[in-house]
């Protein structure tokens, strides 16, 4: 199970390399995210609605046995988790988070070069 899991991280990474190299435009991307994003929203809605709406009372036959609706609804909000969790991994992906140590304009504590000295003596 945990080579598995090593396996899908290798290929996971080699896909977002090979998808979103540094040149493509992060627009780009995210116009590529939002629409998938809204396709399986739309899926997912009306999947969510048949199987609300149409669980039968009962079957037609003694021998089949009655479908449970909240085994159903389970059963079918499962991918809708899987799809969120899918979509929240791939934005943490194209966004990474910013270290401070990274980001020049965050204040590390030392002074501003550009703001005068104010022990300096004024002429």
């Amino acid at each position: 199970m945990i080579s598995l899991l090593f396996t899908l991280n290798a290929v996971e990474t080699s896909v977002v390399q090979l998808v979103a190299p540094s040149s493509v435009p992060t627009p780009l991307l995210d116009g590529v995210f939002w629409m998938a994003a809204a396709a399986c929203a739309v899926a997912q809605y009306f999947i969510v609605r048949a199987v609300w709406k149409v669980i039968p009372a009962g079957t037609g036959s003694p021998h089949v046995p009655v479908p449970r609706r909240a085994q159903e609804i389970l059963w079918v909000l499962l991918p809708v988790l899987l799809l969120l969790g899918a979509f929240v991994g791939a934005w943490r992906q194209l966004h990474p988070p910013v270290s401070p140590a990274s980001n020049p304009s965050t204040n590390s504590g030392a002074p501003d070069s550009a703001a005068p000295d104010s022990a300096a003596p004024r002429a």
